[in-house]
């Protein structure tokens, strides 16, 4: 068992926590933003150049959390769900989804980002959760969309099938950060079938370069985001995102609003939807 295993075990490496990851590497100050053969710091170069560092698909959609809360006669508790289930039958658990927000200003309530190695506040950003309405619909018509209804059949799906941990399992995480995905979030590159989906954060490991040139050259052929980093140290992430390289073939792609192939990457998430599994 390695360092990091044994710490995670210990609980003294944090999951990933919905906090800002900061870059592999440094950026141009001016003109198109591109990436520079430079470390961001320390810690990234330090695990950039560990071949055994844990390296996860990047997914392009928006951040978000399953918190696990208590439910007491059919109602969630403002409790954290960290207590046995009680004989009675009356107490259970489950998922509530959240939504990552940068410099919330509406109104209602707010969930800080839980504790970890990734910060809340990072270069302007001021990141928060604010829980999703099970019953949201938008839009009319065509665009009609059942945020809420969609979104918790995902997680039951997840569930059922053994990528989201079982609620009512003593040994479930009180939290787990997903990407939210599909045809309603970002440019759906993933070509997820559904308006609503949801991939589990650090599911789907890949093989990355170690070295900034073979990196700028696999970010021409293989459409995807990037790739996040673990810090095996401190548990910290670091992303290297794709589209930051000349000519990356993903930004192509989202610039002309074609979701990536089987063509273009081999590498693709495993995305929860209300209808089953997207592999």
């Amino acid at each position: 068992m390695s360092d990091c295993e044994e710490k995670r075990e210990e609980g003294s490496v944090p999951a990933f926590n919905g906090g800002k990851m900061n870059h592999i590497f440094k950026q141009t100050q001016e003109g198109k933003r591109l990436y520079v053969n430079e470390f961001t710091c320390e810690a990234a170069e330090r695990c950039f150049n560990d071949p055994n560092a844990t390296v996860t698909l990047k997914v392009d959609g928006e951040c978000a959390m399953l918190k696990r809360v208590k439910v007491i006669d059919d109602h969630p508790s403002e409790e954290d769900g960290d207590d046995q289930i009680k004989n009675d039958n009356t107490t259970s658990f489950k998922w509530v989804f959240y939504r990552r927000q940068d410099n919330f200003k509406g109104e209602g309530e707010t969930t800080p980002i839980p504790d970890g190695a990734q910060p809340a506040h990072f270069e302007g950003h001021n990141y928060c959760f604010i829980p999703l309405d099970e019953n949201l619909v938008t839009g009319k018509g065509k665009r009609k969309s059942f945020v809420g209804v969609d979104t918790n059949a995902a997680i039951r799906v997840g569930v059922s099938a053994g990528l989201i941990p079982d609620p009512n399992n003593t040994s479930s995480p009180k939290f787990i950060t997903v990407e939210w995905v599909g045809q309603k979030h970002q440019q759906n590159m993933d070509f997820c079938p559904s308006h609503h989906g949801i991939v589990v954060h650090g599911t789907t490991p890949i093989e990355v370069p170690r070295s900034f040139e073979e990196v700028a050259e696999m970010a021409k052929t293989c459409a995807i985001e990037g790739g996040v980093f673990e810090d095996k140290a401190s548990g910290e992430r670091f992303k290297l995102r794709f589209d930051l390289f000349e000519g990356s073939l993903f930004k192509q792609h989202k610039r002309t609003h074609k979701p990536t192939t089987s063509e273009t990457t081999t590498i693709k998430p495993t995305i929860i939807t209300k209808d089953g599994i997207v592999n």
